[in-house]
């Protein structure tokens, strides 16, 4: 087992101040003595469409000359719509993390069954705008298994990438 930063923490939305930049945050958690880094999957840090392959090879290089694991890509991601389009954008974008946590040498990829996102006010996080469990009405008996239908489809990616695949416990579709 390592320690780890959660990159999140310095993304620069959860207080007032600017965001570090993920080649920033490698040199920041061996300044700080952190054995490993887990990168949140948004901008500005490890959006996979923000990074290249060049981006992806130099930051895999620093962080193994620091001595750093990149122990896992995290996407904030909601599997749970009944909104089909929403679910298949889902999909991608999870599908693409898992490749960056490939092409990084992480073995993990963090995700979430049904996080509801921020709103940004003031250049600051919150959870004020963002849709409650209750506004998919009928819907809410079916999210679990909009899921599951998911993970399925991921759970192939991931195995063709050589990545595992980890869910946070975070509500609401995921209660205990």
């Amino acid at each position: 087992m390592k320690i780890g930063l959660y990159s999140i923490t310095y993304r620069g939305v959860w207080y007032r101040g600017d965001a570090l930049d993920v080649f920033q945050l490698v040199r920041l958690a061996k300044a700080q003595g952190w054995e490993g880094l887990e990168l949140d999957a948004e901008r500005p840090h490890a959006a996979p469409m923000d990074l290249s392959a060049d981006d992806r090879k130099r930051l895999r290089d620093l962080a193994g000359e620091a001595g750093i694991e990149l122990c896992a890509v995290s996407p904030n991601c909601d599997l749970s719509s009944p909104i089909p389009a929403q679910r298949e954008a889902m999909i991608c974008y999870v599908g693409e993390c898992i490749r960056l946590a490939r092409d990084l040498g992480s073995p993990i990829c963090k995700i979430f069954a049904a996080w509801r996102g921020i709103t940004l006010h003031d250049g600051l996080a919150t959870y004020d705008d963002t849709y409650s469990y209750e506004q998919y009405g009928f819907w809410k008996s079916d999210r679990r298994r909009f899921v599951v239908e998911s993970m399925h489809e991921l759970c192939h990616v991931a195995e063709d990438c050589g990545v595992v695949l980890a869910m946070q416990n975070h509500g609401p579709v995921i209660a205990d």
